[in-house]
């Protein structure tokens, strides 16, 4: 395990979170839960291709928990773009987190690598754009963070909120 402090912009934004959020589920019907998320979970790539233009694709499937949503099984694709000067690696992508009733969350994900030697800590954002089943017409956010290690299997962080309107949990 590394050490390695979180840029200083990861507590803001969880606070800014909590504060939108709840304002949101104040005002929201009883029934419509607002799933509040701090969880641990593994990402494992399963899949790099370097491409003519200088960055990589990557396919990487993950595993977790969403608070009381539960288990869920992850994939993503993600385009890396390198920044030697400012020693950085720029992560975006897409992807589908599925829960054990086959209900799944639809991802928009942004992150930064801070660093091109491993172990390289990173932090951002998912964004929840839809979803189906329990989870239809979900939205959200999640900060995501961790230490990309060498092995292609990485433990990830995830904290923020997730607003389920049909869910019944």
């Amino acid at each position: 395990m590394h050490a390695f402090a979180l840029p200083r912009f990861v507590p803001a934004a969880i606070a800014a979170l909590t504060l939108c959020f709840s304002a949101a589920a104040s005002s929201a019907k009883a029934a419509t839960p607002l799933v509040a998320v701090h969880s641990t979970g593994t990402s494992s790539v399963t899949n790099i291709v370097d491409n003519p233009d200088g960055t990589m694709t990557l396919e990487a499937d993950q595993t977790g928990k969403l608070g009381t949503l539960g288990a869920f099984n992850g994939h993503c694709t993600y385009v890396a773009t390198f920044d030697t000067t400012l020693q950085q690696i720029r992560i975006t992508g897409t992807g589908t987190f599925t829960l054990t009733d086959g209900s799944q969350l639809k991802l928009a994900i942004s992150f930064t690598e801070f660093g091109l030697n491993y172990p390289i800590p990173f932090a951002g954002m998912i964004s929840v754009t839809g979803g189906t089943g329990q989870c239809e017409n979900a939205s959200g956010y999640l900060v995501l963070h961790g230490v990309d290690e060498e092995a292609l299997v990485d433990g990830i962080n995830l904290d923020g909120f997730v607003f389920t309107p049909r869910c019944s949990r």
